[in-house]
């Protein structure tokens, strides 16, 4: 129990009656819903000065609100530049810039 201002909030009973579906896949992607939020995340490889489309397992049932994304750990001393080009409620395109090759690690939120 969290409390707070005054009033207690009971987590449990907030989520009690909604329904959780998890929808992980195998490997590195997977996926919750809980209740009409969807949150998504996910690793994969973007090549230097290229782009990367991910379809999602699961699409978001009316919007992807918005998308983070993070480069896994860089040794290099070139320019680092990572970000999203495109969202829709099925698929997303990643981007990654001047710096090497990259794995990025993505993470998606809608309803």
């Amino acid at each position: 129990m969290l409390q707070g201002a005054g009033w207690p909030l009971d987590i449990n009973s907030k989520l009690a009656g909604l329904a959780i579906t998890n929808f992980s896949n195998s490997g590195t992607n997977g996926g919750i819903q809980i209740g009409t939020l969807i949150l998504k995340w996910g690793k994969t490889y973007c090549g230097r000065n290229s782009n990367t489309t991910i379809t999602f397992t699961k699409s978001f049932t009316n919007a992807c609100l918005g998308v983070q994304v993070t480069m896994e750990t860089s040794n290099d001393t070139d320019s680092e530049m990572v970000g999203v080009n495109s969202i829709t409620a099925h698929s997303m395109r990643l981007m990654n810039g001047e710096g090497g090759d990259r794995n990025l690690f993505w993470f998606a939120w809608g309803y």
